[in-house]
């Protein structure tokens, strides 16, 4: 090759790495600071927010799946929104355990009370573990597990030193109509050890007591039912009233109420009376997320076909008021709604600002690289031709 093709293409090249250099730009550890806010208004659908673990958000105050794998163009996101300003990213990580069976979308995931990390589980595998995602560096932490098909995490203790998750002999597949069920397992994050909850067999999710003596679990098949699992004491007691536990935010910030999920509504029993503490009221279009107050629910409502609402509903009597929205949710769905609950007493929101979604995905900064590159290396080279060197 003469000297002037390589004088092009080594211009092209040095293009290419300076477009990179902007593109990737933040990464790096962030402080998540100590305001826990909410935007007014979430972050619409876009293929332009960053990695996870090529700018850690920081502290996170939500993670949800935004988009199905049905739709053309319709790539399923797992989306983390940073606590304290309108910082979004991909959790890829969660990306990276997706499969055939759960149609494109994000492996099981579930974000600490604290906010700072997301546990991650799999519908199919060969080497039973749960990964542990550090939202402030992008580090990931791996525990080996008992053996199993299938690994759900479904609830962190309070103080995010133990993971319960459901671990099963066979494959999962979230749209089975079938429910997914497993035996109930806790991963001490400390230790590393993991074992088998007493009377959590046939387990389908759980929630965690506020102060992590107990465990409420919702169980199939002959014990069908919701049973209360005190942990230092390895005893097991049912519940006589019927209901369907609620998900891992079920249980309210004083310890007295589980939210119970029946046919055509939700609503809340007293746990140490075994009995219904407020009316069955709450819509079916209606899912538990959290709780701003020891009566104030946080629920995520998707009654509106192109817009996600979450709405804070207290117990005693009164309007809900909605904390923050979703539009355009008929073409991107957002589902798997998950707060950091230990963040939500003191929340503010406050109007949404201009998103920061980091840098650019990695094709998309590779294809701006290459494409920049070949743009200067065809025009050095014209360039070089009509100006030979002597």
């Amino acid at each position: 090759m003469k000297r002037t093709g390589w004088l092009s293409l080594a211009m092209g090249a040095a293009a290419g790495v300076i477009v990179l250099l902007p593109l990737t730009a933040g990464v790096g550890g962030r402080d998540g600071g100590t305001a826990v806010t909410l935007p007014d208004r979430l972050a619409g659908y876009s293929y332009l927010t960053g990695n996870v673990s090529d700018a850690p958000p920081g502290r996170a105050l939500a993670l949800y799946q935004h988009g199905f794998g049905v739709e053309f163009m319709d790539f399923p996101q797992a989306v983390v929104l940073a606590a304290a300003a309108d910082v979004y990213r991909r959790l890829d990580a969660a990306e990276d355990r997706s499969g055939p069976e759960s149609q494109g979308d994000p492996g099981p995931m579930r974000l600490s009370p604290d906010g700072r990390w997301v546990a991650l589980g799999d519908h199919n595998t060969s080497e039973a573990n749960l990964e542990l995602v550090d939202l402030s560096t992008g580090d990931v932490i791996r525990h080996e597990l008992p053996e199993a098909r299938s690994v759900l995490p479904v609830a962190w203790s309070a103080d995010g030193s133990q993971v319960a998750y459901v671990s099963g002999d066979q494959p999962t597949n979230p749209y089975s109509p079938r429910p997914r069920i497993g035996d109930l397992f806790m991963l001490d994050l400390e230790s590393g050890d993991a074992g088998p909850v007493p009377g959590g067999d046939g387990a389908r999710t759980a929630a965690f007591s506020p102060e992590g003596r107990q465990i409420a679990v919702q169980r199939s098949g002959r014990a069908e039912g919701i049973a209360i699992v005190d942990l230092p004491s390895s005893t097991v007691r049912a519940l006589s009233h019927g209901g369907t536990l609620a998900g891992p935010d079920a249980w309210s910030p004083d310890g007295r109420l589980l939210a119970v999920a029946r046919k055509s509504s939700i609503g809340f029993l007293d746990v140490a009376e075994s009995r219904p503490s407020t009316p069955f009221h709450l819509a079916v279009d209606q899912s538990v997320v959290g709780w701003v107050g020891e009566r104030e629910v946080v629920l995520l409502d998707t009654s509106d076909d192109n817009m996600t609402r979450l709405v804070a509903h207290p117990l005693e009597g009164g309007e809900s008021r909605e904390l923050t929205c979703v539009e355009g949710t008929s073409n991107y769905g957002v589902t798997r709604f998950q707060l950091a609950s230990a963040l939500l007493a003191n929340i503010e929101i406050r109007v949404t600002g201009e998103p920061d979604r980091g840098p650019l995905p990695a094709p998309f900064r590779i294809a701006a690289a290459v494409l920049v590159g070949l743009a200067v290396t065809i025009l050095a080279a014209r360039m070089t031709r009509r100006h030979p060197s002597c």
